[in-house]
C-alpha cells in the first residue's frame, strides 16, 4: 500500500511538473547547475547520463530539449547510495522547452545516473534532439 501511495504521489508530481511559469523557469535555470547531457536518436530507445559526484547533494532536476522535439517517457535517477527512483514524465517537449522543477525523493541527494527512456519526434533534417539537465541544490 505504501509502495502505492509512492507511485500515485510521484505521478501527481510528474503531471503538475510542466505547470510553472517562464519567470520562474528562468529563476530556477539561473540557480542551476548544468549537470550533463545527452543527444538522442530518432528510434524509441533509452541512454544513461553518468552525473560525477563532486556535483554535490540536489534536490531537483530540470530537464530542457534542444535541437529538435523529444518524447520523454520516464526518468529512473540512480542516487549515490544505489537506491532508484522512477519519475514517470511521459511528455513530448518541443525544441527549446523546459520542464518544471522535478523534487527528488528525499530533498537533497547525491546522483550517481539519470536514464531516460525517449523518443526523437522532429524531422529527421532537423537533427538529433539534446537534453540537458540543470541540477538544483
Amino acid at each position: 500500500m505504501k509502495r502505492f501511495l509512492n507511485v500515485v504521489l510521484l505521478c501527481l508530481a510528474a503531471g503538475s511538473a510542466f505547470a510553472q511559469s517562464d519567470s520562474e523557469i528562468r529563476t530556477l535555470i539561473g540557480k542551476a547547475e548544468l549537470i550533463g547531457e545527452l543527444k538522442v536518436n530518432f528510434k524509441a530507445d533509452f541512454d544513461v547520463l553518468p552525473v560525477r559526484l563532486k556535483e554535490g547533494a540536489l534536490r531537483r532536476l530540470v530537464f530542457l530539449a534542444e535541437g529538435n522535439d523529444v518524447e520523454i517517457e520516464r526518468i529512473v535517477v540512480t542516487y549515490g547510495d544505489g537506491r532508484k527512483d522512477e519519475i514517470p514524465l511521459r511528455h513530448r517537449f518541443a525544441e527549446g522547452t523546459r520542464s518544471r522543477a522535478v523534487d527528488l525523493e528525499g530533498g537533497r541527494r547525491l546522483i550517481r545516473t539519470i536514464t531516460f527512456h525517449y523518443r526523437t519526434e522532429g524531422r529527421l533534417k532537423d537533427g538529433r534532439a539534446v537534453v540537458k539537465v540543470y541540477g538544483i541544490k
